[in-house]
């Protein structure tokens, strides 16, 4: 064996250990890109559940909703809307005593003169100045 052919060995055996070291690299390069699939895939099974049960999430919350909006109604014309009739009855009849009476409000009202509101204000100055 001459010197050539121990160089032409050299670069055979330099040349083939370049080939497995870059067979090695893609193998590990693609079992990372297998194992991120797989996990993509799990990834979109659980936005499915997830997706699925925000639905049925939903679906329950409108229920409750559709019952809750159905007791108001009930309560507005069951029992607000007679409330307020009898109240608006009431405060006719209060303001026909109030009319015949003199009496507005349950009180007593007197009438104040110019002087007394004028004496009033002046008192609150002087508090604020105060």
């Amino acid at each position: 064996m001459n010197v050539d052919e121990v160089v032409k060995l050299v670069y055979a055996f330099g040349i083939t250990g370049s080939v497995v070291g870059v067979s090695i690299f893609l193998m590990r390069l693609l079992d990372r890109l297998t194992r991120r699939m797989d996990e993509m895939e799990r990834i979109t099974e659980n936005v499915g559940e997830i997706s699925e049960k925000v639905s049925a999430n939903m679906d329950l919350l409108e229920e409750s909703l559709e019952i809750f909006t159905g007791i108001t109604r009930k309560l507005k014309y069951g029992l607000i809307d007679p409330l307020s009739e009898i109240f608006s009855l009431v405060r006719i009849i209060k303001g026909i005593i109030a009319g015949l009476g003199g009496r507005e409000g349950g009180r007593f009202q007197k009438k104040k003169n110019k002087n007394e509101e004028t004496d009033k204000n002046q008192e609150d100055l002087d508090l604020d100045k105060n």
